[in-house]
Formats: C-alpha cells, structure tokens, sequence
C-alpha cells in the first residue's frame, strides 16, 4: 500500500494523444517513417484459464497469460488480499515451432482451444505441475491488422507536469529522457513547490516501458522489477477509450480513468496525457501530466 499519490500526478489517468508537427509551407514534407513492427506481432495471443487450474510453486493461482507483440510473457495471478499491489509475474517469451518458451515458467502450446504447460522452471513463479486442459484463447493480431505496429513497448522521451490546487501551482516540462521517466527525480520537483507527497517513497521508481497490446492490455515496466497491468476497454482502435489498471488499492496509479487515442506516422511519435485528481491531507488536487512516448528498441 504504498504508492497511490505520485501516479495520479504522474501515471496513466487519462489520454493518450498525438505529438503532431505544424506544416511549414518553407520547408519540404517530411516522409513518413513506418512504425517498425514488433518481432513477435503474429505469436501474441491470450490465454485465460478456468479458475484454480493452474497453481504455481509459491502456491498462486494462475489467471492468465498474455504474449505481447513486444515479447513479454504477463502472467496475471489471483490476488489473495485487496491491498496485494501488482498481481503480475512478468517476463519474456520466444516462439518457436509453435511452443511459447516462458523465461522462469514453461513452456505452453496451443491447440485448438487446449493448452498445455511444460515444466522447465524451478523457480516460485513456474507452475506447481504440468497442466493439459482448457482453456479460453485469443489470437493476436493479424498481418494485414494496421494497428499492429502499435501493440509494443514504448519509452519516455519527455514529461510535462502540471498541478493545480491550494497553495500550488505550476506547470514543469522535463526533457531530459532519465529524469522524465524518473518518477523520483519528478515527486522531489513537485515537493519544492509544495510537500504533497512523500518523495521517498518513490526511489527506484525509473519507467522502463510502456507496453500496449491488441488485447486492450497496458503495462508500465519499471526498472526495479516492480510492473503494473491494467486493461484500455475498447484497445487501441478506439479514439477514446475507458482506462482501469488491474490493481488495488495503489498508491502509484490512480484506477480508472477517461483517454483519447491516435499516433503520428511521420514522426512516429506517441503522446499520453494524464489528467488525475489526487489527495494529500484532505486537500484535493488536479494534475495533467503529457508523456512523449517512441517505440523501445528492443526490451
């Protein structure tokens, strides 16, 4: 239960927008630059299990398990309190001969709406024993699907932070990429106008990624190890869209939330606009918070 104040300044509570370039009738158009297309765009699928069918070492059980165009495994688990915080085991994937090799959990192959997970890990996180069984599958994007380049991770470029409410004000533009997605280095700037947050609690906190997926599915990667999971109702092909994190109970991310969608072609740029509320001794706050996003590399 630590985290809730800082991401309703600086997470994901409202909209993701586009970076657009004004024309400049004196200069030449610029061409457009594809979007690179993520390497495991047609191995993506979701596989959500019946309930209590698959436990792993450490006793959880497993709901489902996303493969994201961008290579992550997200393996959501049952919460066993309200207050758990993150509820997902995250890692990488490859696909090869139609089996999902899982890095620290097994290996998993689909066929015709049967599934079935090898053992291969000895760690906390792989399954207790193999499973052979049902199981609810969703394909990923298809190659003629045009959003696919989208369902990928994407980094901080730059943060815009604005806060309005008693006794502060400001609006603060960081673009220096580390400091941007350094949610520490943003709580102690925010603290200098006004204590309405514990900086502290914030230490390590260094945005890896941002992953969006065909499912709906967003995950913020922090480089702590530290990944939180939530779900955009009606994915990234709606121009406005209904945002809930799957955690509760946070005191990093603010739950739901309210967003618009697009992307740039020329630029390749994305911009994701946070408007929250927050709370620090029964004051009430506002923020908006704009993150200028470019696809990761690599992860």
């Amino acid at each position: 239960m630590k985290l809730l104040k800082l991401f309703t300044i600086v997470a994901f509570a409202s909209a993701l927008l586009v970076a657009c370039e004004k024309n400049d009738p004196k200069k030449p158009a610029q061409e457009p630059v594809p979007y690179e297309t993520p390497a495991l765009a047609e191995a993506a699928a979701k596989v959500v299990f019946p309930a209590s069918a698959v436990v792993t070492k450490s006793g959880e059980t497993v709901k489902s398990i996303e493969f994201t165009e961008a290579g992550y495994a997200i393996i959501l688990k049952e919460k066993v309190k309200a207050d758990d915080g993150t509820n997902a085991f995250v890692t990488t994937y490859t696909f090869e001969q139609g089996i999902y090799k899982i890095v620290g959990f097994g290996n998993v192959e689909i066929k015709s709406g049967k599934v079935t997970i090898t053992q291969v890990a000895s760690g906390e996180e792989a399954p207790a024993e193999n499973y052979d069984g049902n199981a609810t599958v969703t394909n990923g994007s298809s190659s003629s699907d045009p959003f696919k380049v989208y369902y990928c991770a994407w980094e901080i470029m730059t943060t815009n932070v604005k806060v309005d409410g008693p006794g502060i004000g400001f609006d603060k533009l960081f673009n220096n990429a580390a400091q941007a997605s350094d949610l520490y280095e943003i709580a102690k700037y925010v603290n200098e106008k006004k204590k309405v947050i514990d900086a502290e609690e914030f230490k390590g906190y260094k945005v890896e990624s941002v992953t969006l997926t065909q499912e709906g599915t967003i995950m913020v990667k922090f480089a702590n190890d530290v990944n939180y999971v939530g779900t955009i109702e009606g994915g990234l092909k709606s121009k406005t869209f209904d945002y809930e994190l799957d955690i509760e109970g946070n005191f990093m991310f603010s739950a739901k939330a309210k967003g618009t969608l697009d992307f740039d072609e020329t630029t390749k740029i994305c911009t994701l606009a946070v408007n929250g509320t927050f709370t620090y001794n029964n004051d009430s706050y506002k923020s908006t918070v704009t993150l200028t996003l470019k696809q990761k590399a690599n992860i």
